[in-house]
């Protein structure tokens, strides 16, 4: 069975192990989902598993009604384990319990004799390759997927599968997520938006006739906030450049877009016509004014571009693909209705203020401000803000200031603002300059530590989530490779002497850095990197470090050859995310390092370490909720303390705002209403001041899994729920507990009746509330 059919149609039950063979594993989240209800359908609970425990359960061995799940890893040696035959043999047992196994295609234990067993005993499903016996289904999944198709029936249109059928026919080998991309890219440029209706080539290329193309669903998308916008930009973008495009030009394309928006008349009244052809005013989602997400907008596309400008075309022929620059501004128009004044909190642009002030400073350092898109747009935004009254919201003030690189007068520096990095800060310098100074990772820093002593050669491979620190320790591993003092000194790299001091400064010739994830890059090392390797070095070792290899397969297997050599004077190091998507060809050629979150002590003295000064004043219960709330990463532990480093805030209060955690009091004063004894007569209270419908519902389920999580373990997680008065979840939970005693039911039980009427998809928090309540109201029947 292919794993598209396993999505399209799942079976209801599992009667047998179920085994998927991926390739790619662009399906395997949705596998993994689908296989989590088809348990709790069972009334089992789908648990992670090893290969040594999979034969456990495979006999029955786990202690609650449940059904194994063993994600298996490719093994770093290239051979199969003990373990992985043992699980092979116990899923084709005769009477084996239900149990599921991921494997990628090319897995040692696929060459088992133990296989050909199991792929009889068991379901197998599996990712395929794009031929046409498969191309039917493989359509049929992405047509129901695609958030982009609109026409149920597009499958039935002759001229739509004969294109594909030809692009099968162009290529000997297709993979899926190439399929995929093709597939996007076709929907974008040949189905129109509002009818479905597929266009030929000559059809689809008339519509760039049409000046509307791109401006209106811009400006439905900004104006109204209208998601149904979104995909109809996207289109009118792939029509306006048929014949290929770069980020750049789409960047400045969006640019020029946002400069129309502020042209006067433009969303001073935001309308909705109706039937009788007459307009009425509409209210903006969150509550907020056109020209407030105007400004926004313009702000998020200048904080997208330098993300745009690195994406080039792909390949020599300029052949569009839905390419990356169209995949930016999906996610660029996504981030914009997620961060609406009134959806996001305080601060609708945290996280993006590191990468606007990029764009900006470009602007005002090139002197570009008459001469491109960008710097008219900083211009334009500019004068917006400057005429904006007076006590408007922190951040519009934040952007203001980082437009102008100006404080307004008697502006007072003490004012509690969510500022962004606008000053060059020291913080920004507190990275660890030596072994010495890494907080955390003291294993792997330890190996790294090691292996510069011992001098070798091999390359190595250092794998955690994203932020976690692979490349500050990929670079300090390559500044140690560098330098002069003595690698048996427990702070090499020493950062004194000359090789150093000129690595610091990003002076070495022999040191290379690149993106293995940006479209080019497999050029660049097929045409630069490989022929620059045969030629003599300035130094003493030369440093290739490849970030994210682990999205570009086909780059690693360029390198293979060099990697065997194991070349005294080339190192490389790899950095990568996800560990899986690697080729086992290059696992094998590399010793592998993992790095994971920072425990709460390290990660505490880290934000001190990028707080400086301000930590002294701080009270430490704020510290532990910007600790708890960068989740054990560094970078993103550095990017709270930039936001924070400005605004003087000592005080729990004052970081929850910053941090934009401040709903947490009044969504526990919901969850005591919702946990409250029944009465008769009782409605659904009023919602706090700024919330919505969505804002509830999903702040609730929140409250609800932390109290799931504070039952089973006596310990908050979620840092908003962090040092609230009088140990509010612990409250929660007690409530909870009396009302599962007097309704005479398990807490758990109790538990998951009342979460799901709070994780459905309708959002509706009146009749969520309702159903809750009247769950809760049994008791008195009882």
């Amino acid at each position: 069975m292919l794993d598209v059919e396993f999505l399209i149609n799942p079976p209801s039950i599992l009667d047998r192990p179920l085994i998927y063979r991926y390739r790619s594993g662009i399906l395997r989240a949705r596998v993994k989902k689908i296989v989590r209800v088809i348990a709790e359908q069972q009334g089992k609970e789908l648990v992670q598993c090893s290969t040594a425990e999979l034969p456990s359960y495979c006999v029955g061995g786990g202690l609650f009604p449940s059904m194994a799940l063993c994600d298996l890893q490719a093994p770093s040696t290239g051979r199969s384990g003990p373990n992985e035959i043992s699980a092979l043999q116990a899923l084709s047992h005769e009477h084996a319990e239900v149990a599921i196994l991921f494997v990628e295609e090319g897995h040692p234990m696929l060459k088992e004799a133990a296989w050909s067993i199991a792929a009889r005993s068991c379901v197998i499903v599996e990712e395929p390759e794009v031929t046409t016996s498969t191309v039917t289904p493989i359509l049929e999944y992405l047509v129901r997927q695609s958030e982009f198709v609109r026409n149920p029936d597009l499958l039935a249109v002759r001229e739509f599968r004969s294109h594909f059928d030809d692009f099968i026919a162009e290529h000997k080998r297709l993979d899926l997520p190439s399929f995929k991309q093709e597939f996007d890219r076709t929907v974008l440029l040949h189905v129109e938006p509002k009818t479905g209706e597929f266009l030929r080539s000559k059809a689809a290329c008339k519509q760039q006739l049409g000046p509307n193309r791109i401006m209106q669903p811009l400006r439905g998308l900004v104006e109204r906030a209208d998601p149904s916008q979104l995909p109809e930009l996207l289109h009118g973008l792939a029509v306006r450049f048929p014949s290929g495009r770069t980020g750049r030009e789409i960047a400045d394309e969006l640019a020029r877009h946002a400069q129309t928006l502020f042209k006067p008349g433009v969303g001073s009244q935001p309308t909705r016509r109706i039937r009788t052809g007459f307009r009425r005013h509409c209210a903006m989602p969150g509550g907020g004014t056109p020209r407030v997400n105007f400004w926004l907008w313009a702000a998020i596309v200048l904080a997208f571009t330098p993300r745009l400008f690195r994406i080039e075309l792909q390949g020599a022929r300029r052949r569009p693909v839905a390419d990356l620059s169209l995949v930016t501004i999906d996610q660029m128009g996504r981030e914009f209705l997620r961060r609406l004044p009134g959806e996001h909190g305080g601060d609708p642009l945290s996280g993006l203020w590191s990468e606007l002030e990029e764009a900006v400073l470009r602007v005002r350092d090139e002197a570009e401000d008459e001469r491109t898109a960008q710097g008219k747009l900083v211009q334009l935004l500019s004068a917006e803000l400057r005429l904006s009254p007076t006590g408007t919201s922190n951040w519009v003030e934040s952007l203001r200031k980082t437009l102008t690189g100006r404080v307004a007068p008697g502006e007072t520096s003490n004012s509690l603002l969510v500022q962004p990095p606008v000053q060059r800060d020291p913080v920004r310098h507190r990275k660890p300059q030596s072994f010495a100074d890494v907080i955390g990772h003291q294993v792997t820093v330890e190996r790294l530590r090691r292996r510069l002593q011992r001098n070798e050669s091999t390359p190595i491979i250092l794998y955690g989530p994203e932020g976690v620190g692979k490349k500050t320790l990929g670079r300090l591993y390559a500044k140690g490779l560098l330098c002069e003092g003595d690698p048996a000194v427990n702070s090499a790299p020493c950062g004194s002497c000359e090789p150093c001091q000129r690595f610091d400064a990003g002076e070495v010739l022999d040191y290379i850095e690149f993106d293995a994830a940006s479209p080019h890059a497999a050029d660049y090392v097929r045409q630069n990197l490989l022929k620059n390797l045969q030629y003599a070095s300035f130094s003493r070792h030369r440093m290739v470090l490849i970030a994210n290899p682990d999205k570009s397969q086909a780059l690693v297997d360029m390198c293979l050859k060099t990697l065997e050599t194991r070349s005294d004077l080339t190192r490389f190091i790899f950095t990568v995310t996800n560990i899986r998507a690697m080729s086992d060809t290059g696992k094998s050629r590399c010793d592998i390092y993992r790095l994971g979150r920072l425990d709460e002590e390290s990660a505490k003295s880290l934000g001190k370490r990028f707080l400086g000064a301000s930590s002294l004043s701080m009270d430490e219960r704020a510290i532990d909720l910007l600790v708890a709330e960068a989740n054990g990463l560094p970078s993103r532990l550095l990017e709270l303390s930039l936001t924070v480093s400005g605004s003087h805030a000592t005080t729990v209060e004052q970081m929850r705002r910053i941090l934009s955690l401040d709903w947490a009091p009044e969504a526990i004063s919901i969850g005591h209403f919702l946990l409250a004894q029944p009465r008769a007569g009782e409605g659904v209270p009023e919602l706090p001041r700024g919330w919505d419908c969505r804002n509830a519902v999903r702040r609730v389920r929140s409250v609800l899994a932390e109290i799931y999580r504070f039952y089973e373990s006596r310990k908050v997680y979620r840092s908003a729920f962090l040092h609230l008065d009088g140990d509010a979840i612990s409250e929660l939970t007690k409530k909870l507990c009396v009302r599962a005693t007097e309704m005479d039911v398990p807490f758990r039980d109790l538990w998951v009746e009342i979460s799901l009427q709070w994780t459905s998809d309708h959002n509706d928090c009146p009749r969520a509330w309702r159903q809750t309540r009247g769950t809760l109201s049994k008791c008195e029947v009882q």
